[in-house]
């Protein structure tokens, strides 16, 4: 019989029942992968972080989604993990805590104080994409892009960036995720991000809603991994000026708000900071 902490995490809210929910597995160097899926599909978040040791970093995250695909990277998962990892005992950290984390999209920078993570966002390089704003569209089954800004694709993540129309119509979105998730299938896409500027949260200068019913999340509260992609997106369209740092906002009409800090050092080196809230603290057994 074998035993490992859990530890259930919501990620990018300082309140609980807000933000993106997650699992965190510690200690989980003997599961082997097929009992991480297995382990991810009965927790059914959209993703669960494992924690193993690192012979090129301080940790290893391992992350599953909720139908037992391994993802590279998931921003709402390692903020719970990095949370779960350094309040292991329930104690507060003093100052913040800096961690080099290994995941398979590489090393990351990390830094925890108290319940606030701050991390280093993989590489993200947007280039216009052939898909045209009808075929987006009618995957929505929807009116709802701003037909005259590009789509444009983060070549290193696979995901989609498109603008709404209006703050109205990204709100009133119902999407087909039937014709989104073929759509998303046909082109290979873990996300379709949907942003406008104008916000629930006037500290905001963002909101987007994220969709990835490819690999089983038809939509996401918040989603950490393409906020610098939509920070790049924005900034393309002239909506933040020459900001190089925002307040971004999600998942306020799934009725779980969620909110994070984007800082940027230069294209291509991005940071993320969020809170996170622990609901509780338990384990789970394997017989």
């Amino acid at each position: 019989m074998r035993t490992y902490p859990m530890v259930h995490t919501d990620a990018f809210t300082d309140v609980l029942f807000g933000g993106n929910p997650t699992a965190t597995i510690l200690e989980a160097d003997s599961l082997s992968e097929q009992e991480m899926k297995k382990i991810a599909i009965e927790m059914n978040h959209s993703e669960t972080a494992f924690i193993l040791k690192s012979r090129l970093g301080d940790l290893r995250l391992r992350y599953f989604t909720r139908t037992g695909d391994e993802i590279d990277f998931c921003g709402h998962a390692t903020v719970g993990a990095m949370i779960a990892y350094v309040h292991q005992e329930g104690e507060m950290s003093e100052g913040p805590s800096a961690f080099v984390l290994e995941t398979n999209r590489g090393l990351l920078k990390i830094w925890v104080e108290g319940n606030t993570v701050e991390m280093e966002l993989p590489e993200v390089e947007l280039v216009p994409i052939s898909i045209t704003h009808d075929e987006l569209e009618e995957a929505f089954g929807f009116p709802v892009l701003d037909k005259s800004r590009p789509l444009m694709m983060d070549k290193n993540n696979n995901y989609l960036y498109a603008a709404a129309a209006s703050f109205s119509q990204l709100q009133d979105l119902k999407p087909d995720f039937a014709g989104l998730r073929a759509f998303c299938e046909k082109y290979k896409l873990i996300i379709v991000c949907l942003s406008y500027p104008e916000v629930f949260d006037k500290e905001s200068s963002l909101h987007s809603r994220g969709f990835a019913p490819w690999v089983g999340v038809p939509e996401d509260p918040f989603t950490g991994s393409m906020q610098g992609g939509a920070y790049l997106y924005a900034k393309k369209q002239g909506w933040i000026g020459e900001k190089t740092e925002i307040a971004v906002e999600q998942g306020h009409i799934m009725g779980r708000p969620g909110k994070a800090i984007v800082k940027v050092a230069d294209p291509r080196k991005m940071y993320l900071k969020a809170s996170g809230k622990r609901f509780f603290k338990t384990t789970i057994t394997l017989e």
